[in-house]
């Protein structure tokens, strides 16, 4: 079964870009079903920005500072299970293996 509808915008210039609006689900319930033309365009990007980049550590810092009740730690490291990521995760995780420009676009 693929996914036939998506959420996977082109903006056509040279090169394309794309804006792929993804779900907070775990990626193995999404990511096997998507298009042929939605892993084309993620296997072609060399830049990739999620809603929080989990392997910047800029980020978790910010996010850090944000805590109020500093009793609850919270641990940042780059070594992520890729087991039950939800998709946008997985997809920026991937994009950081595969040495693409990865980013974020939104702070804590």
């Amino acid at each position: 079964m693929t996914c036939s509808c998506s959420y996977l915008w082109r903006i056509e210039r040279s090169p394309p870009s794309y804006i792929f609006g993804t779900m907070h689900v775990s990626h193995e319930r999404v990511w096997p079903y998507m298009s042929k033309e939605i892993r084309q365009a993620f296997s072609s990007s060399t830049h990739v920005y999620a809603e929080f980049n989990p392997t910047d550590d800029t980020y978790w810092d910010d996010f850090l500072q944000c805590i109020v009740n500093r009793t609850r730690r919270v641990e940042r490291s780059t070594d992520y299970p890729i087991r039950g990521a939800l998709l946008d995760m997985y997809l920026i995780m991937e994009a950081h293996r595969s040495n693409k420009t990865t980013g974020s676009l939104e702070t804590p």
